[in-house]
Protein backbone atom coordinates (compact mmCIF):
# COMPACT_ATOMS: atom_id res chain seq x y z
CA UNK A 1 0.00 0.00 0.00
CA UNK A 2 1.28 3.15 -0.90
CA UNK A 3 2.06 6.01 1.86
CA UNK A 4 0.76 8.57 -0.37
CA UNK A 5 -1.16 8.90 -3.76
CA UNK A 6 0.87 9.44 -6.41
CA UNK A 7 -2.57 12.22 -6.85
CA UNK A 8 -1.75 13.99 -3.77
CA UNK A 9 -4.36 12.93 -2.45
CA UNK A 10 -3.02 13.16 1.09
CA UNK A 11 -4.48 10.99 4.38
CA UNK A 12 -2.94 12.42 7.30
CA UNK A 13 -3.32 9.58 10.12
CA UNK A 14 -1.38 11.45 13.35
CA UNK A 15 -0.41 14.73 14.27
CA UNK A 16 3.49 15.45 14.78
CA UNK A 17 4.38 16.08 18.69
CA UNK A 18 5.85 19.70 19.16
CA UNK A 19 9.08 19.64 19.51
CA UNK A 20 10.83 22.39 22.04
CA UNK A 21 11.12 25.30 20.18
CA UNK A 22 9.02 24.93 17.31
CA UNK A 23 6.62 27.46 16.85
CA UNK A 24 3.90 25.53 16.12
CA UNK A 25 2.64 22.05 16.18
CA UNK A 26 2.94 20.11 12.45
CA UNK A 27 0.03 18.15 11.40
CA UNK A 28 1.26 17.48 8.09
CA UNK A 29 5.46 18.03 7.99
CA UNK A 30 7.42 16.53 7.54
CA UNK A 31 5.49 13.27 6.85
CA UNK A 32 3.42 14.49 3.13
CA UNK A 33 6.81 15.45 1.27
CA UNK A 34 8.91 12.85 2.62
CA UNK A 35 6.56 10.36 1.72
CA UNK A 36 5.77 11.86 -1.60
CA UNK A 37 9.40 11.63 -2.53
CA UNK A 38 9.36 7.88 -1.29
CA UNK A 39 6.79 7.20 -3.48
CA UNK A 40 8.11 9.15 -6.96
CA UNK A 41 11.33 7.50 -6.53
CA UNK A 42 10.63 4.18 -4.81
CA UNK A 43 7.30 3.18 -5.66
CA UNK A 44 8.53 1.75 -8.41
CA UNK A 45 12.36 2.92 -8.50
CA UNK A 46 12.07 5.62 -11.14
CA UNK A 47 13.02 3.95 -14.70
CA UNK A 48 16.40 5.96 -16.28
CA UNK A 49 14.71 6.62 -19.25
CA UNK A 50 12.36 9.01 -17.75
CA UNK A 51 14.69 10.47 -15.48
CA UNK A 52 16.11 13.44 -16.51
CA UNK A 53 18.42 16.13 -14.99
CA UNK A 54 17.13 19.44 -16.38
CA UNK A 55 14.82 22.25 -17.66
CA UNK A 56 11.60 22.82 -17.43
CA UNK A 57 10.67 21.39 -14.44
CA UNK A 58 7.97 18.70 -14.26
CA UNK A 59 6.77 15.48 -12.64
CA UNK A 60 3.81 13.33 -13.93
CA UNK A 61 2.75 9.98 -13.22
CA UNK A 62 1.04 7.36 -15.83
CA UNK A 63 -2.49 5.91 -14.81
CA UNK A 64 -0.59 2.65 -14.61
CA UNK A 65 1.80 4.66 -12.22
CA UNK A 66 5.26 5.60 -14.24
CA UNK A 67 6.65 8.54 -13.32
CA UNK A 68 8.25 11.09 -15.92
CA UNK A 69 10.98 12.89 -14.12
CA UNK A 70 12.56 16.39 -15.63
CA UNK A 71 14.16 18.60 -12.71
CA UNK A 72 16.99 20.20 -11.18
CA UNK A 73 17.79 20.02 -7.33
CA UNK A 74 16.22 23.65 -6.46
CA UNK A 75 13.09 22.69 -8.96
CA UNK A 76 12.96 19.39 -7.37
CA UNK A 77 12.56 20.76 -4.00
CA UNK A 78 9.97 23.12 -4.85
CA UNK A 79 7.74 20.38 -7.11
CA UNK A 80 8.23 18.11 -4.04
CA UNK A 81 6.79 20.60 -1.37
CA UNK A 82 4.04 21.84 -4.34
CA UNK A 83 2.80 18.49 -5.10
CA UNK A 84 2.56 17.46 -0.98
CA UNK A 85 1.20 20.63 0.55
CA UNK A 86 -0.62 22.08 -2.26
CA UNK A 87 -2.97 24.43 -0.49
CA UNK A 88 -0.24 25.97 1.62
CA UNK A 89 2.85 25.92 -0.85
CA UNK A 90 2.24 27.90 -3.94
CA UNK A 91 4.21 29.44 -6.47
CA UNK A 92 3.60 33.04 -4.44
CA UNK A 93 4.29 31.09 -0.88
CA UNK A 94 7.63 29.80 -2.84
CA UNK A 95 8.44 33.73 -4.43
CA UNK A 96 7.66 35.19 -1.41
CA UNK A 97 10.62 32.79 0.54
CA UNK A 98 12.95 32.48 -2.29
CA UNK A 99 12.12 35.22 -4.59
CA UNK A 100 11.48 32.45 -7.81
CA UNK A 101 8.77 30.01 -7.78
CA UNK A 102 11.02 27.68 -8.86
CA UNK A 103 14.23 28.78 -6.54
CA UNK A 104 18.02 27.43 -7.82
CA UNK A 105 19.78 26.01 -4.90
CA UNK A 106 21.07 29.36 -3.85
CA UNK A 107 18.24 31.06 -3.57
CA UNK A 108 16.90 27.95 -1.36
CA UNK A 109 20.19 28.48 1.00
CA UNK A 110 19.52 32.12 1.03
CA UNK A 111 15.76 31.79 2.36
CA UNK A 112 16.87 28.97 4.55
CA UNK A 113 19.89 31.05 6.37
CA UNK A 114 17.52 34.20 6.57
CA UNK A 115 14.60 32.27 7.97
CA UNK A 116 12.50 33.92 5.80
CA UNK A 117 8.70 34.60 6.11
CA UNK A 118 5.74 34.63 2.91
CA UNK A 119 2.83 36.68 3.51
CA UNK A 120 0.80 33.69 4.14
CA UNK A 121 2.64 32.73 7.58
CA UNK A 122 4.58 30.38 5.98
CA UNK A 123 8.66 30.55 7.37
CA UNK A 124 11.66 28.88 7.25
CA UNK A 125 13.56 27.71 10.55
CA UNK A 126 17.32 27.29 10.67
CA UNK A 127 18.46 24.37 12.61
CA UNK A 128 21.48 25.51 14.59
CA UNK A 129 23.06 22.05 14.99
CA UNK A 130 23.88 19.13 13.26
CA UNK A 131 21.86 16.78 15.99
CA UNK A 132 18.71 18.98 15.77
CA UNK A 133 18.90 17.78 12.38
CA UNK A 134 15.22 15.84 11.21
CA UNK A 135 14.02 13.87 8.51
CA UNK A 136 12.19 16.24 6.44
CA UNK A 137 14.44 19.35 6.66
CA UNK A 138 15.68 21.09 3.64
CA UNK A 139 19.34 21.36 3.20
CA UNK A 140 20.98 23.58 0.52
CA UNK A 141 24.89 24.34 0.45
CA UNK A 142 26.23 27.29 -1.66
CA UNK A 143 29.12 27.15 -3.87
CA UNK A 144 31.52 29.44 -3.90
CA UNK A 145 33.99 28.25 -6.24
CA UNK A 146 32.17 26.44 -9.32
CA UNK A 147 29.90 27.65 -11.96
CA UNK A 148 26.81 25.78 -10.32
CA UNK A 149 25.27 27.74 -7.69
CA UNK A 150 25.38 24.95 -5.00
CA UNK A 151 22.54 22.17 -4.23
CA UNK A 152 19.11 21.35 -2.39
CA UNK A 153 18.39 18.34 -0.84
CA UNK A 154 15.39 16.56 1.33
CA UNK A 155 16.57 14.80 4.82
CA UNK A 156 15.53 11.05 4.54
CA UNK A 157 17.63 10.16 7.59
CA UNK A 158 20.36 11.33 9.33
CA UNK A 159 22.93 8.91 11.51
CA UNK A 160 25.26 9.58 13.66
CA UNK A 161 28.57 7.22 12.57
CA UNK A 162 31.25 8.56 14.21
CA UNK A 163 31.39 10.80 17.82
CA UNK A 164 34.80 12.41 18.98
CA UNK A 165 36.77 11.92 15.87
CA UNK A 166 39.15 14.60 14.26
CA UNK A 167 39.03 15.61 10.98
CA UNK A 168 42.55 15.92 9.65
CA UNK A 169 42.71 16.08 6.17
CA UNK A 170 41.10 17.33 2.65
CA UNK A 171 42.16 17.64 -0.64
CA UNK A 172 44.66 19.96 0.53
CA UNK A 173 46.33 17.54 3.10
CA UNK A 174 45.10 20.55 5.92
CA UNK A 175 42.65 20.11 8.98
CA UNK A 176 40.02 23.19 9.09
CA UNK A 177 41.61 25.65 11.60
CA UNK A 178 40.19 26.34 14.61
CA UNK A 179 38.18 23.26 14.60
CA UNK A 180 39.19 20.75 17.06
CA UNK A 181 36.75 17.31 17.35
CA UNK A 182 34.18 16.61 15.11
CA UNK A 183 31.15 14.32 14.99
CA UNK A 184 30.34 12.26 11.67
CA UNK A 185 26.90 11.95 10.43
CA UNK A 186 25.58 10.05 7.18
CA UNK A 187 22.63 11.87 5.75
CA UNK A 188 20.56 10.41 3.40
CA UNK A 189 18.58 12.45 0.68
CA UNK A 190 15.67 13.28 -1.95
CA UNK A 191 17.50 15.38 -4.73
CA UNK A 192 17.83 15.73 -8.32
CA UNK A 193 21.23 15.23 -9.33
CA UNK A 194 23.84 14.76 -12.68
CA UNK A 195 25.95 13.52 -10.66
CA UNK A 196 24.86 10.22 -7.83
CA UNK A 197 26.38 10.71 -4.54
CA UNK A 198 28.70 7.42 -5.48
CA UNK A 199 29.14 5.96 -8.63
CA UNK A 200 30.94 3.44 -7.72
CA UNK A 201 30.81 -0.32 -7.10
CA UNK A 202 32.00 -0.81 -3.21
CA UNK A 203 29.53 2.14 -2.05
CA UNK A 204 27.77 1.10 0.90
CA UNK A 205 25.42 3.67 0.72
CA UNK A 206 24.51 3.10 -2.70
CA UNK A 207 22.49 6.07 -4.92
CA UNK A 208 19.37 4.99 -6.34
CA UNK A 209 21.28 6.22 -9.56
CA UNK A 210 23.66 3.63 -9.91
CA UNK A 211 22.22 0.51 -10.33
CA UNK A 212 23.03 -2.95 -11.05
CA UNK A 213 21.50 -4.26 -14.42
CA UNK A 214 21.74 -7.49 -15.55
CA UNK A 215 21.42 -8.03 -19.75
CA UNK A 216 22.03 -11.04 -21.20
CA UNK A 217 22.90 -11.93 -17.88
CA UNK A 218 26.07 -9.76 -17.70
CA UNK A 219 26.49 -7.46 -14.82
CA UNK A 220 26.84 -3.93 -15.99
CA UNK A 221 26.53 -0.43 -13.94
CA UNK A 222 24.63 2.03 -15.23
CA UNK A 223 25.27 5.42 -14.15
CA UNK A 224 21.59 7.77 -14.03
CA UNK A 225 20.99 11.15 -13.34
CA UNK A 226 17.72 13.18 -11.92
CA UNK A 227 15.32 12.60 -9.20
CA UNK A 228 16.78 10.07 -6.83
CA UNK A 229 18.28 9.07 -2.95
CA UNK A 230 21.75 9.32 -1.63
CA UNK A 231 23.76 9.23 1.51
CA UNK A 232 26.08 12.33 2.00
CA UNK A 233 28.77 12.97 5.02
CA UNK A 234 28.09 15.92 7.73
CA UNK A 235 30.88 16.91 10.01
CA UNK A 236 29.66 19.03 13.23
CA UNK A 237 31.91 20.39 15.62
CA UNK A 238 31.95 18.95 19.02
CA UNK A 239 32.10 22.23 20.94
CA UNK A 240 29.39 24.01 18.98
CA UNK A 241 27.06 21.66 17.24
CA UNK A 242 27.76 23.60 14.17
CA UNK A 243 28.27 22.55 10.76
CA UNK A 244 31.87 22.94 9.89
CA UNK A 245 32.03 20.60 6.62
CA UNK A 246 30.29 18.21 4.34
CA UNK A 247 31.23 15.38 1.86
CA UNK A 248 28.85 14.25 -1.39
CA UNK A 249 29.34 11.15 -0.73
CA UNK A 250 29.92 8.30 2.21
CA UNK A 251 34.21 7.67 0.69
CA UNK A 252 36.85 9.41 2.40
CA UNK A 253 39.15 8.54 -0.73
CA UNK A 254 36.98 10.90 -3.70
CA UNK A 255 38.02 14.10 -4.31
CA UNK A 256 34.68 15.26 -2.83
CA UNK A 257 35.94 13.64 1.06
CA UNK A 258 34.85 17.68 2.38
CA UNK A 259 33.65 20.53 1.63
CA UNK A 260 34.58 22.90 4.28
CA UNK A 261 31.79 25.04 5.88
CA UNK A 262 33.61 28.37 5.84
CA UNK A 263 37.89 29.32 5.68
CA UNK A 264 40.12 32.26 4.68
CA UNK A 265 41.37 32.22 2.48
CA UNK A 266 38.56 30.54 0.65
CA UNK A 267 40.88 29.59 -2.47
CA UNK A 268 42.88 26.89 0.02
CA UNK A 269 39.39 25.02 0.19
CA UNK A 270 36.15 23.97 -2.05
CA UNK A 271 34.27 26.47 0.27
CA UNK A 272 30.82 25.06 -0.19
CA UNK A 273 28.31 26.26 3.42
CA UNK A 274 25.95 24.46 3.83
CA UNK A 275 22.29 25.14 5.63
CA UNK A 276 19.08 22.62 7.07
CA UNK A 277 15.60 24.04 7.72
CA UNK A 278 12.26 23.57 8.38
CA UNK A 279 9.12 25.19 6.87
CA UNK A 280 6.44 25.98 9.70
CA UNK A 281 3.28 27.71 9.33
CA UNK A 282 -0.59 27.58 7.97
CA UNK A 283 -1.18 24.09 6.43
CA UNK A 284 1.55 22.80 7.44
Amino acid sequence: MKLTSRFCVLLVVSALAVSAGSPAAHAFWPDNHVNQAQDWIFDPYVNPANNVWGEPAAITVDPDGTVHATAKCGSFTALLLKAAYPSAITNQVLTDLTGSSSPDALQWYTAIAGEKTSTSGIQFHKRTTVASIQAGDILASAYTTSGDTGHAMTVKSITLVAAGTTLTADKSDKGIPGVGTVNKYQVTVYDSTNSPHGAYTSNPAPDTRYKQTLPNNTVQWVQDDGIGSGTIVIYEEVATGRIVAWAWNVSPTTASYYYAFSFTPAGTYDVRPIVAGYLDGPGL
